[in-house]
């Protein structure tokens, strides 16, 4: 971060950086949340705990030289539903009316 003037301002490095939450990558601890909201449900929350640390771990390790945005391509080709409404279809190639 640079200061500019007297005043602090932050300036961020990189327009594209991922979204964090504290130190860690936000979809890590999604999967982390996931797996302790499991075991919340069933009533072992140290199980949930268990299962959260293997879910970030487990995702952590498979998008490991992925593109930046690889959590939103999973989610796009594996949910039944189109959660990307402005998105045109994925077998669309042509595109002029």
């Amino acid at each position: 971060m640079k200061s500019i003037g007297g005043d602090f301002t932050p300036i961020p490095r990189e327009l594209d950086t991922e979204t964090k939450f504290l130190l860690w990558d936000f979809d890590i601890v999604a999967c982390f949340t996931v797996g302790v909201a499991i075991g919340i449900v069933i009533g072992h929350f140290w199980t949930g705990t268990l299962m959260g640390f293997i879910f970030a771990k487990g995702w952590s390790r498979l998008r490991t030289g992925q593109a930046k945005g690889f959590a939103l391509h999973t989610l796009y080709w594996t949910l039944p539903c189109n959660p990307f409404k402005r998105m045109p279809a994925s077998h669309r190639r042509d595109f002029m009316g």
